[in-house]
């Protein structure tokens, strides 16, 4: 049997999928081969109708991390190749980002360094004076396995109150876990002093927070992506933040990854980007990789994968 892997995973993930199989480990991404292959693993690289529809001894596709919308999902499911994901093995490290990226934001780091660099003639000016976390509102956009474990860290760590705004969330869950519930991302963004998104990009999220959200956020309110490029309308953010509707924002996902430097955003002071980098610990790309090389395994050799995705499919490319 033949595993193509698009991207670099952790090196025990790759032993044990070459004790089970061939490995072939992609040059380029994009231009990832799969007309013989009986598996495929992928980070970030896409799995087109057309790669799926061309290869005909294909059994499986594996997603390294949690969001499947780079992969043709309803045509898997047409041919019947199962796509297996790991929901929960990168949640801690993606839940750190989000608090490392509220702090950051909140206390200017990225205009600290620039002035830094430059050649400072003082120590911090009033300019570059920030904002504390504890003891304020967190409105969270999502509360699945990373959302819960940002409320954990905000909520033990800095004495933050939680609200979420997620309609799949029954009042029993929420009751239970002691959060307030927001009725829209509009009202979430209207009594939070910290917003963290944490949802799939799928039809239903791509632009949920646009321009009529960004306008309800509180004027010292910061803005944290770390789920999926599209979620956030960029123009709409990079319009906010220049007109000091938000005291800053910080994403680790854009629209078009890596974001190129002619990206707007870039350009702010009160705007801090990273290279999706919220699973990249070693820790979490061990687990990661092992989990997606276990149910690939699985499936190739005839047993129930653990982590089968079962969500919506994304849109049909």
């Amino acid at each position: 049997m033949k595993i193509v892997v698009s991207e670099p995973i952790h090196a025990t993930a790759m032993e044990m999928l070459k004790a089970a199989a061939d490995v072939v480990q992609c040059k380029n991404p994009a231009d990832m081969d799969l007309s013989d292959a009986d598996a495929v693993i992928v980070r970030a690289a896409k799995v087109t109708r057309r790669q799926i529809e061309n290869a005909p001894r294909l059994k499986v596709i594996g997603k390294h991390g949690v969001g499947v919308n780079a992969i043709n999902v309803a045509c898997a499911r047409e041919r019947g190749i199962p796509v297996v994901f790991t929901p929960t093995s990168n949640s801690n490290a993606v839940a750190e980002l989000a608090i490392s990226l509220m702090l950051a934001a909140a206390r200017k780091l990225k205009g600290n360094d620039r002035m830094l660099m430059r050649g400072a003639e003082r120590i911090v000016p009033p300019s570059l004076s920030g904002l504390e976390l504890t003891g304020k509102t967190l409105g969270l956009v999502g509360y699945g396995h990373i959302g819960s474990c940002v409320a954990r860290i905000a909520r033990e760590g800095f004495a933050m109150r939680v609200h979420v705004y997620d309609p799949y969330l029954s009042d029993e869950a929420l009751a239970a876990a002691g959060l307030a519930r927001a009725d829209s991302v509009a009202e979430l963004c209207s009594v939070a002093d910290f917003v963290s998104v944490h949802v799939p990009l799928t039809e239903e999220t791509r632009g949920l927070i646009g321009a009529a959200e960004l306008a309800a956020c509180r004027k010292n309110a910061i803005l944290v992506n770390t789920a999926r490029g599209g979620v956030v309308d960029e123009a709409a953010l990079y319009t906010a933040l220049v007109e000091g509707k938000l005291f800053a924002a910080a994403s680790d996902v854009f629209v078009d990854e890596p974001a190129q430097p002619d990206n707007p955003l870039l350009s702010l002071e009160n705007f801090i980007g990273t290279l999706h980098m919220g699973a990249s610990t070693e820790e979490a790309l061990l687990r990661v990789g092992r989990d997606v090389a276990e149910d690939v395994i699985a499936v190739l050799q005839g047993r129930e994968p653990r982590y089968l995705y079962k969500g919506p499919a994304p849109a049909d490319f």
